[in-house]
């Protein structure tokens, strides 16, 4: 019986950990009564394909605003990496298809961030000698840098998505290469998006 629990415990911590990636990776579609027009977008995390190395997950939204008869594309970037790294290049890359752009990496910020979890545990145990107690602390830190920037994608690298089975950015940091790369289901909801 325990271990039967135990069995469905553990598929319901993956039910919900599916649930919540599928979550980040939606697609929304609001009219902007404040700026005006209408805006999509779509959220989405992604690994890059380079492995250990300094740079790490790339949080993705890719917003197309439609004003009248004007489009505006554009995808802004959360990159974290590690404090020893370089920030990033002022270009940056995306390959659709077989056609490459060149992109302009506009208001780049980097920011340090930290995070602390503290552990306390104690005991204490009495005998006949007397009380004995005993306390512990264990405090973890993490360190890590985001950068955050904005590509604007023009008309044409928006078409060349519409028709495309991969889409490749690519950015250095210093020496350091990394590309991120959206296909599958993931690459769909984003053609959704931009029509």
């Amino acid at each position: 019986m325990k271990r039967c629990i135990l069995y469905l415990l553990f598929i319901l911590v993956i039910l919900i950990a599916s649930c919540s990636a599928i979550r980040y990776n939606r697609g929304y579609r609001y009219d902007d009564e404040f700026r005006g027009g209408v805006r999509n977008y779509i959220r989405v995390s992604i690994k890059p394909e380079e492995r250990r190395t300094e740079i790490g997950v790339a949080r993705v939204i890719i917003e197309k605003e439609v004003k009248g008869s004007l489009e505006n594309v554009k995808a802004y970037f959360v990159v974290s990496r590690t404090p020893s790294s370089f920030k990033s290049e002022k270009t940056g890359y995306i390959k659709v298809g077989d056609h490459k752009f060149e992109l302009s990496i506009e208001n780049p910020v980097s920011e340090l961030r930290t995070k602390s979890e503290a552990t306390m545990s104690g005991f204490s145990r009495s005998d006949s000698t007397g009380v004995e107690s005993e306390q512990s602390a264990d405090i973890e830190t993490r360190v890590w840098n985001e950068d955050k920037f904005i590509l604007n994608l023009s008309g044409e690298i928006v078409s060349e998505v519409l028709e495309a089975r991969e889409v490749i950015f690519r950015f250095y940091f210093g020496p350091v290469p990394v590309t991120y790369r959206i296909t599958g289901s993931t690459l769909e909801e984003l053609k959704e998006a931009l029509k």
